[in-house]
């Protein structure tokens, strides 16, 4: 527990996030869900045309500069009446010409669920997903939707039950028959997320026939970003070196760290190709000045890698 009071109280996770809880009664809910959704930018330009209405506000109500009672607001709606706008949509709330685009009645439309038509890439229980075709298919069609493309793993993903060409013809005919259960305005198409082997060569050959557009090409390998903390700025010309090795193994494998000046730090990325042990890995970090000389080791450590993402 970090702090508590009448309202309000912040508590620590044991992840290390922090969770600030607000409480307050359901008529004052408008201003409080304005006051924590809007950007600090936008609150500002809030309570900028609240002074000029004569006003204060914060996330309990409204207050008249020359005394009076509150004006509070049980809905956001409410809030925005008061300030003479029409209701700015969570997602808008920057500071970003939403408020001048407000006052002419002139914000943009949102994407929202009800103009999504497809899903393009579904899994099924074919690989490593929860649901049928048929299951995903129906749920597709209480949304909405006109098609849907299930696009499971191919062969080399076998962490993830990926089709062989076999069970990929198979899936071909399952999707036929369930499609034939649907009328025309609605249709299931066949891909698959296809596997960049390290050779560069895709799963399946060119001669597997999928519909157009359902091939999704991936490459899945073990990915970790981690920075170096000891490095914090390129001061001097270095060249930072990862090493990694599983610990049943001898082999170490040596990358280059990356100083991204951006970010204002080194980092590095390790890759792990898919045929590779999960398990535990055996890190350590090294930097050489610019004449090859060893200057540090900066940091080691272990990491557990669990699943190839």
């Amino acid at each position: 527990m970090l702090g508590s009071g009448p309202t309000k109280s912040s508590v620590l996770l044991l992840n290390g996030l922090q969770v600030d809880l607000r409480v307050l009664p359901s008529d004052r809910w408008g201003t409080l869900l304005s006051y924590f959704t809007g950007s600090k930018n936008h609150n500002v330009r809030l309570r900028e045309l609240a002074l000029k209405l004569g006003y204060t506000l914060n996330e309990h109500a409204f207050t008249a500069l020359e005394g009076g009672d509150e004006i509070r607001c049980s809905s956001e709606d409410e809030l925005y009446e008061l300030l003479g706008l029409p209701f700015i949509p969570a997602v808008l709330r920057e500071d970003r010409g939403e408020i001048e685009a407000a006052i002419k009645s002139n914000l943009p439309e949102l994407v929202t669920s009800h103009n999504i038509i497809s899903d393009l890439h579904m899994h099924s229980t074919w690989s490593d997903g929860k649901l049928t075709i048929l299951e995903m298919a129906r749920a597709a069609l209480d949304r909405g939707f006109q098609h849907i493309v299930i696009s499971d793993h191919s062969a080399s993903l076998g962490i993830a039950n990926g089709l062989s060409q076999d069970r990929l013809r198979s899936q071909a005919d399952e999707i036929a028959e369930v499609n034939q259960m649907f009328g025309p305005d609605f249709r299931i198409l066949h891909g698959t997320e296809m596997e960049i082997r390290a050779d560069g060569n895709l799963d399946y050959p060119d001669d597997v026939r999928l519909d157009p557009g359902g091939t999704i090409p991936r490459g899945h390998k073990a990915r970790m970003y981690s920075k170096i903390h000891d490095v914090e700025t390129p001061s001097v010309d270095l060249t930072v070196y990862i090493s990694y090795k599983h610990q049943l193994s001898s082999t170490w494998v040596m990358e280059t760290a990356t100083y991204n000046p951006t970010w204002g730090f080194w980092y590095y990325e390790w890759n792990i190709p898919p045929e590779a042990e999960t398990g535990l890995y055996d890190v350590k970090v090294e930097a050489y000045d610019q004449d090859g000389e060893y200057v540090s080791e900066i940091e080691n450590g272990e990491y557990e890698v669990v699943n190839f993402v």
